[in-house]
């Protein structure tokens, strides 16, 4: 246990802490982060880094996987599946 010195010099316990950041629903459909206008893959997140950076945990709901390949549900029919 960590403490610090309180008034008149009494020794006072810090309870254990941890910092958590939460995200949700974030939608990268549209956004290829492999290419990000050739700025590279740190590109994405690089305005709130620093934010990011300060969190003990950093969560967030990613809607649909990021990957380099072809969008499947870009050209895709609602109410309709592939086989």
């Amino acid at each position: 246990m960590t403490f610090f010195s309180g008034t008149y010099g009494a020794m006072v316990p810090i309870a254990p802490h941890a910092t958590v950041l939460f995200g949700g629903d974030m939608m990268f459909e549209s956004y290829d982060p492999y290419d990000s206008q050739g700025e590279g893959r740190d590109f994405l997140f690089s305005c709130i880094d620093p934010l990011l950076r300060e969190q003990d945990a950093v969560v967030a709901n990613l809607e649909g996987p990021i990957t380099p390949n072809p969008s499947v549900s870009a050209t895709s029919t609602p109410g309709t599946h592939s086989t």
